[in-house]
């Protein structure tokens, strides 16, 4: 199974590029390629974006998810817009898998009480009623601030009384 950093390569062979000419073509720093390549790092929506721009004949879907061909046919390129893809479907990001999207997280909210509902009762051995403490909290007064530097050193402040 083909991931985004195997498509890249793909690509490079396919277009004839050594690194460097991909580098020049794409804005691509060598080094962030080389990371890519060599599993340092992973490649970011930034490396897609400067490959897509810099061959607007690839297929992004093919690019992201591995599906589809390799190029754009000439009536693929022309109804291709930024968010979907030829089918009208939202481009998805997959660059390990490119097998079926994973299914979307739905964010949902826990619904929130009545304001005039009561609280709920509690059984069991937590029924019993709660008995209130007042804590007495002193207050605290700044004696000293030290701030202290790179350089080994440190300054300290005494407010006045």
């Amino acid at each position: 199974m083909k991931n985004l950093k195997d498509r890249i390569r793909e690509l490079m062979t396919v277009l004839g590029l050594t690194r460097q000419q991909f580098c020049e073509q794409t804005l691509i720093s060598p080094a962030s390629l080389s990371n890519i390549f060599n599993e340092k790092s992973k490649p970011t929506i930034n490396h897609v974006n400067a490959i897509l721009e810099a061959f607007p004949a690839v297929n992004p879907i093919w690019l992201l998810n591995g599906r589809g061909e390799m190029f754009l046919s000439d009536d693929d390129a022309a109804r291709q817009t930024g968010s979907e893809n030829v089918a009208g479907e939202p481009l998805m990001i997959d660059f390990d898998n490119p097998a079926p999207r994973a299914p979307m997280m739905v964010k949902r909210e826990k619904p929130k009480p009545e304001p005039d509902a009561e609280p709920p009762v509690q059984k069991g051995e937590d029924a019993a009623p709660r008995e209130e403490k007042t804590v007495e909290i002193r207050t605290r007064q700044i004696t000293e601030i030290r701030i202290f530097y790179d350089d080994q050193t440190w300054e300290t402040f005494v407010p006045k009384r």
